[in-house]
């Protein structure tokens, strides 16, 4: 199995207005959806040779201060970053017979300043 590793700011890993409990007008989780997609664009194609994967295990780390936000509530957050995945052609499918596993991992930072 391929593996490719890549890093997203931590700012942006959900951002809030796409987490699974966000309260933000539907045109404006679009349009962060679409900036957030994007963004995970970039990074993706600096680090991979273009080889597409059958399957894969996705493992995400959030860096937190205070209160770190629910499993359900960052993977709903992560959708976008999957569908770009699949955009992209890393990706067969985000279904479950292709993402066999996405695990979040936490991780405790002592100042906000050092969440990035």
């Amino acid at each position: 199995m391929t593996k490719v590793v890549f890093e997203l700011p931590a700012r942006q890993s959900p951002p809030s207005d796409i987490s699974g409990n966000t309260r933000a007008h539907p045109l404006k989780q679009h349009r962060v959806k679409a900036a957030f997609r994007d963004e995970v664009a970039v990074m993706f194609r600096q680090v991979w040779d273009g080889t597409p994967m059958a399957r894969a295990r996705i493992k995400y780390t959030s860096y937190w201060c205070g209160t770190p936000m629910d499993r359900t509530n960052f993977t709903a957050g992560m959708k976008a970053l999957e569908d770009q995945l699949v955009r992209e052609g890393l990706l067969v499918d985000d279904a479950p017979a292709f993402v066999l596993d996405n695990k979040i991992n936490y991780v405790r930072v002592p100042h906000r300043d050092e969440v990035g």
